[in-house]
């Protein structure tokens, strides 16, 4: 419900609860509920809208700038990219002056938001000076986001020594500061780095530790992200003979957990992954494999076929969105057992069918 023109109690009234509501969601989407938190998202999200309209046209900057540090997380996982880099650009421009410890996180998240649409010179510059604010605020949480996202940016640029520095930067902080949500994401990032310099061995470590530590928090989408990388592991070994299946499970895994989470475009990286992954008797024909759609960065539509890839946002941590690569094929693909052996086709049959209208919309629980 909007509050009435021309009345600024009832403006400020409404502001301040959908303040209140935009900061408990800022835990809820990190947490095991993230799908529930995000569905109140988006049922209240014409609300949220008017609130920080309402915030910055009465020039209360600090309150623009706590929506956004609560609604971020929620606008690099949803068709919502664009609108969150706006919202985030307003803060740090209007004239009252932030602190430097809320501008150190504002400009972290649209750092990310950069990232996560692949802007990668405007991620680095937001996370330098997101850097800069957090040491002088002395915010030693702070200045382990803002290495996260200068690895994220140093990542995306190619320059995998400088993202390794950062991303054990930030790690050496988050563990000084005993804080495993953030030791799970720089482990997570080193996970992708490593994967991408061919240290396998080095890439397992870190995996194995992460997904811990998420499985441990109850975060389904980094669960996901774990399974997917101990995946890549498997298949970058090729050294075992049972590898291919296994990796199979575990991007089916990651499948299932993508669906409940309503992440549709990276539903359809995971799909590709298990196209990939399959052996090859079982993948449908380019010319006549029928994909699902979704929505490249710009938020128009397009259609998903392993042949023709979009240009599909990366997440939050920046691991390879990229097919794992297929198994050397030198001496025939091993064999999968038959439940094993899952199509593009079959995935994408079945996600039709766990999407199909009427069916409720059950809230991820805590995973083992």
């Amino acid at each position: 419900m909007r509050p009435r023109r021309g009345d600024p109690t009832v403006h400020a009234r409404h502001a301040g609860y959908f303040l209140a509501f935009a900061e408990r969601s800022a835990d809820g989407l990190a947490g095991p509920e993230q799908a529930a938190w995000a569905g109140r998202i988006e049922r209240e999200y014409q609300n949220l809208q008017s609130a920080f309209a309402s915030a910055v046209a009465r020039g209360e900057v600090d309150m623009a700038a706590r929506f956004c540090l609560g609604l971020w997380r929620y606008w690099r996982n949803s068709g919502h990219l664009r609108e969150g880099r706006d919202w985030l650009d307003q803060v740090p421009a209007a004239p009252t002056p932030l602190g430097d410890e809320v501008r150190a996180r504002v400009l972290h998240a649209a750092a990310v938001l950069a990232a996560t649409q692949d802007d990668h010179e405007p991620a680095y510059r937001l996370a330098v000076e997101s850097l800069y604010h957090a040491e002088a605020a002395g915010d030693r949480q702070a200045v382990a986001q803002a290495c996260n996202a200068l690895g994220m940016a140093a990542t995306g640029r190619g320059d995998y020594q400088q993202a390794v520095r950062q991303y054990r930067r930030s790690l050496a902080i988050w563990w000084e500061l005993g804080q495993p949500q953030g030791t799970a994401i720089a482990l997570g990032n080193l996970t992708e780095v490593a994967l991408r310099i061919g240290d396998v061995a080095g890439a397992n470590d870190y995996a194995d530790e992460c997904l811990r530590l998420e499985r441990a928090a109850g975060n389904s989408r980094g669960i996901a992200l774990g399974l997917e990388c101990l995946a890549q592991i498997l298949l970058a070994r090729r050294d075992v003979a049972g590898d291919a299946p296994a990796a199979l499970r575990l991007y089916v895994d990651a499948l299932a957990r993508r669906h409940e989470l309503g992440d549709r475009e990276d539903l359809a990286v995971s799909l590709d992954s298990v196209a990939a992954c399959s052996p090859p008797a079982t993948r449908p024909s380019p010319r006549t494999c029928s994909a699902p759609p979704t929505r490249s960065a710009s938020g128009t539509g397009s259609r998903y076929c392993r042949t023709a890839r979009p240009n599909v946002p990366t997440p939050w941590r920046r691991r390879s969105r990229r097919s794992a690569p297929t198994p050397s094929t030198s001496t025939g693909p091993p064999a999968a057992p038959p439940r094993l052996t899952w199509s593009w086709s079959a995935c994408w049959t079945w996600y039709r069918w766990r999407d199909r209208p009427g069916r409720p919309v059950t809230p991820v629980s805590n995973p083992r």
